[in-house]
């Protein structure tokens, strides 16, 4: 089944046509390849039309933009959440093993360190934490900003 339209067009993304990318305008090359992947992805009919490295790259952007944006909380909170577990490996392939220990750290705030795939059932995963739900994230969104930010390693161990 199809996810529905994708939300740009070849001309937004600066593709000749779907599947290659032009760079114009002095456009940064990483921000066009996450384009034309994030393309491909919601164009597809399920996951298997990203291959791996490409779906390394498309969870890990959206991890990456959600945290900058509203931190773990709002990660988890939103769809992308679903690849909660699939992100733990996009990172050990793309960031510095500073930045596991930290994904660690976040994920036991699930039940068995394991954030459900399904949104309603993440929601009530976070909801067993009530009024509190945010602060198992609080310490970890600003390092995992730094890290990625600055393209740097996390300034301290992490210990949970």
């Amino acid at each position: 089944m199809r996810r529905g339209r994708a939300r740009w067009t070849c001309s937004t993304l600066s593709l000749n046509q779907p599947g290659s990318v032009a760079l114009d305008g002095g456009r940064n090359a990483l921000f066009a390849v996450q384009d034309r992947i994030a393309y491909k992805f919601y164009e597809g009919e399920d996951d298997s039309v990203l291959n791996q490295d490409e779906m390394d790259l498309y969870v890990y952007q959206q991890l990456r933009d959600l945290v900058d944006n509203g931190g773990f909380h709002q990660f988890f909170s939103n769809s992308p959440g679903s690849f909660g577990s699939r992100a733990k490996i996009a990172i050990s392939r793309i960031r510095p093993p500073e930045l596991i220990a930290l994904y660690d750290c976040v994920l036991t705030a699930f039940p068995d360190s394991v954030p459900s795939e399904d949104r309603l059932e993440r929601w009530k995963q976070l909801d067993a934490w009530g009024d509190d739900q945010y602060k198992p994230f609080e310490t970890f969104d600003s390092a995992f900003t730094r890290s990625t930010t600055n393209c740097s390693r996390v300034h301290r161990p992490v210990s949970c």
